[in-house]
């Protein structure tokens, strides 16, 4: 329970953990305002998943702010490791659902959720979806009770850069897709 400080009683202990603990933060701080980019097409992972709560920026970090269909960045750092075909699902949900972009999940999947405090699940109703990675950007037209919306994109370069996933309604405001799907084909 950390009822007693005995730190007046170890001087040195005291010493050689806060010198470790400045050591440390001196090593890590300089790289608080970069993204720790997430790996595509790697051997070990792939497909690999990206979703809301791993943006850039403003995200929909809980089901709860999913569920709200809350806005987010749709802007990923990414690493692409290797060229080649790749395949890129734009999704509201996760695949397991097998839910429509434009479909509210059922009341028996939002109720058990924290933090939606029994609020209604909010639908979208896009109509195109928007990708761009590198200086890549396609569009493609999303159809009421699609899935997914899904590129083909030959990326003939690796490194890292932003990955830009949107889905698009029809007076044209975006919002970032909650789920990508990346397979290395």
């Amino acid at each position: 329970g950390q009822e007693y400080d005995v730190a007046d009683e170890h001087p040195d202990v005291v010493d050689r953990l806060r010198t470790a603990h400045e050591t440390w933060w001196d090593e890590i701080s300089p790289l608080f305002e970069q993204y720790c980019p997430i790996s595509l097409g790697n051997d070990a992972e792939n497909p690999t998943r990206l979703n809301a709560m791993d943006v850039m920026g403003d995200v929909a970090w809980n089901q709860g702010h999913i569920l709200m269909a809350q806005k987010s960045t749709g802007q990923w750092t990414v690493d692409v490791e290797q060229e080649g075909e790749y395949r890129f699902s734009l999704r509201r949900w996760p695949e397991e659902l097998d839910l429509p972009i434009d479909a509210a999940a059922p009341p028996e999947e939002v109720e058990p959720i924290p933090y939606t405090s029994g609020s209604a699940c909010e639908t979208i109703q896009p109509v195109k979806a928007r990708l761009k990675i590198f200086d890549h950007e396609e569009i493609v037209e999303i159809n009421e009770g699609s899935t997914e919306a899904a590129f083909s994109i030959q990326l003939q370069q690796t490194g890292i850069t932003q990955l830009e996933a949107w889905f698009v309604d029809a007076d044209g405001e975006e919002r970032g897709a909650y789920y990508v799907h990346v397979e290395r084909c």
